[in-house]
């Protein structure tokens, strides 16, 4: 079985690398449910659970724009893999997007709900 190079990035906790089965049953499990992939790089493949705000599951990293600002906030575990768009598959990361994304996603944050805004600290 083909393994990829991945970093995991759960609610609350520094990102960490892992070597998972390039399968769509372990990126489900990872997410915990079915996975949707939010765009993030042309180079990278950013999964997470496609009803994981339906569900309730903890916010977990804002993603924000060339501009700074919010365009998602991920919620419950995401992962990160290489994207190789000739093939159209997930590949393992390289070194250099490793520390770029476990450097973008290193602080957990913390939301607060107002009646009109979601804070991120």
């Amino acid at each position: 079985m083909k393994t990829i190079n991945a970093i995991i990035i759960e609610p609350g906790r520094p990102p960490r690398t892992a070597e998972i089965p390039d399968t769509l049953e372990a990126k489900q499990h990872i997410v915990d449910g079915y996975i949707e992939s939010v765009p993030i790089a042309d180079d990278v493949s950013l999964y997470c659970n496609e009803e994981g705000k339906l569900n309730g599951l903890p916010l977990n990293r804002a993603l924000h724009d060339r501009n700074g600002d919010i365009y998602e906030i991920i919620a419950g575990t995401f992962l990160i893999t290489g994207y190789n768009p000739s093939t159209g598959e997930d590949e393992s990361l390289t070194d250099k997007q490793t520390e770029r994304y476990t450097r973008m996603f290193a602080h957990p944050e913390t939301f607060t709900l107002t009646d009109t805004h979601i804070i991120v600290q």
